[in-house]
């Protein structure tokens, strides 16, 4: 049965994100309001209440279900208008806000303060990088600048105003032209992690040769979408070294300009989380540590946003990453067993909760590297249940990819727990599946050819001489890039060599 998705109402989340700061000030704005204060009466049933519950609130506050849904999108409006006061000299903020300006003034025709609005608005606009928006301050500052300039003034201004337009138009070409290189890139990326098949991989590392990532610019926001495709098509192409180098200075250009780079809690998030999952993936655990170390110390509160969904993320996450890491120390001398068992017990008991707290698409590796680690450790049975929750999941994300290893690592628990009568079925339904979803390379067709045959040897020694035979041919096909992607999604060499 597939686990619904949590569903986090909007007045919620809006509430749950706000520092206690914002909270005081939301409060203290509404009283300086002299309209009807009875949203205030949901606001705070919600915040005492923790939730949103449309039958009990509308008999708690004593109000039609009508009337509730309404008063919520006035709530939701209130604090919206209490946050754009308080965080005015904040970022693109202040920009929106001086644009807002500007237009207000231009409608009462008080021109001087327009053009100044304008002139403020346009230099936030530079300093943002949002080339679009400073051409039309400067377009509109043109059109005024016939009121207000002599003459002689005029022809200067106008003239210096063309040049700085067109530099924009030449910017805006190359940007756009990065942007759709940028969407491309995460497109094939969404699409499969890894570059598979000499076509993908062709395409791949043409991609990395493109003109465009070559293009030299000192503009932050330029050289980040340059640096993060870069590194998108490095990890397709399982380039470890140079997918962590551009990662490394993606995230020093999040943290270094992060208004420049419109860079809030996602984003920054989403920076972070490439680059510490590709050091695991890398086998840099120090650096791995270091920056986890750095993380919990919050040192990323000095950066100019809001921290709660942050810090929110952040900490789910760590059962995320360590999944991952104690998957690679498993494989190293003496690895902290007691620990990775307790790990993995406290993760099981807090599952339903920790799993809410995750997007789909990244829900479902939980059960998946949980999976990995039980396999190692021997325990079938445990593996067997961490990989059932990985196929649950199936209506909830399009990771196809996940759930196409999740097939065949069920006929290898099954092998692995003698119960060969079940893996000729097993086989064709999972031959059936991997076909459907692309996932077919030589190294499932060698596994499930095994599987199938496994059954119909009758002594250990005809099952060890299999097992020989099979290890034999995984590292015949490491040597192929896409022998070499496919082997690294579950522990097959590791299932071959213990069989021998």
């Amino acid at each position: 049965m597939n686990r619904p998705m949590p569903k986090s109402d909007n007045l919620v989340a809006l509430i749950d994100s706000l520092t206690p700061a914002e909270k005081k000030y939301f409060v203290q704005f509404t009283q300086l309001r002299s309209d009807d204060k009875s949203y205030m009466k949901l606001y705070t049933a919600v915040l005492n209440n923790g939730g949103y519950n449309a039958e009990k609130l509308s008999k708690q506050l004593n109000k039609t279900k009508a009337n509730l849904a309404h008063e919520k999108q006035y709530l939701i409006e209130n604090i919206l208008k209490a946050l754009r006061n308080y965080h005015d000299k904040q970022g693109e903020i202040e920009l929106y806000n001086t644009m807002s300006d500007a237009l207000l003034l231009k409608e009462r025709r008080i021109n001087l303060l327009t053009l100044n609005k304008y002139k403020k608005a346009e230099s936030l606009a530079r300093q943002y990088g949002k080339y679009e928006i400073e051409w039309r301050m400067l377009f509109e500052r043109r059109l005024f600048a016939t009121r207000f300039y002599s003459d002689r003034e005029f022809i200067i201004q106008a003239e210096e105003m063309m040049a700085r337009m067109q530099q924009l138009i030449n910017r805006l070409g190359d940007f756009q032209s990065l942007q759709q290189f940028y969407l491309k890139v995460e497109s094939d990326y969404r699409t499969n992690a890894h570059a598979r098949g000499e076509e993908e991989i062709s395409k791949a590392s043409a991609m990395l040769n493109d003109p465009v990532l070559k293009r030299h610019s000192n503009e932050p926001l330029f050289k980040y979408f340059q640096l993060d495709a870069e590194s998108t098509l490095n990890q397709r192409l399982l380039n470890d070294k140079p997918a962590i180098d551009n990662m490394r200075s993606c995230l020093k250009l999040a943290e270094k300009y992060p208004e420049q780079l419109s860079i809030d809690s996602y984003y920054y998030f989403t920076t972070l989380h490439g680059y510490l999952v590709t050091l695991l993936f890398a086998g840099k655990f120090k650096e791995f540590e270091n920056r986890i170390k750095k993380i919990q110390t919050r040192d990323y509160h000095k950066l100019p946003f809001n921290h709660t969904y942050l810090d929110k993320t952040l900490d789910a996450h760590y059962y995320y990453y360590y999944l991952i890491l104690y998957n690679f120390l498993l494989a190293m001398p003496s690895p902290p067993l007691q620990k990775i068992k307790s790990f993995l017990a406290a993760l099981d008991e807090n599952y339903e909760h920790i799993i809410g707290e995750f997007p789909a698409e990244y829900a479902v590796l939980l059960p998946h590297y949980a999976c990995g680690i039980c396999f190692v450790l021997k325990d079938y049975n445990g593996a067997l249940r961490w990989n059932r929750r990985v196929i649950d999941e199936s209506g909830t994300h399009d990771r196809h990819e996940v759930l196409s290893i999740a097939r065949i690592v069920t006929l290898i628990l099954h092998a692995e727990m003698k119960n060969y009568s079940i893996l000729p079925f097993l086989a064709t339904s999972a031959k059936r599946y991997l076909i459907k979803q692309n996932f077919f390379s030589n190294v499932e067709k060698t596994t499930l050819s095994f599987l199938t045959r496994l059954p119909q040897l009758h002594s250990n020694t005809e099952v060890k001489k299999a097992y020989r035979e099979l290890f034999s041919m995984y590292k015949e096909l490491e040597q192929t890039r896409e022998g070499e992607y496919h082997l690294r999604t579950f522990k097959y060499r590791l299932w071959a060599q213990r069989n021998m």
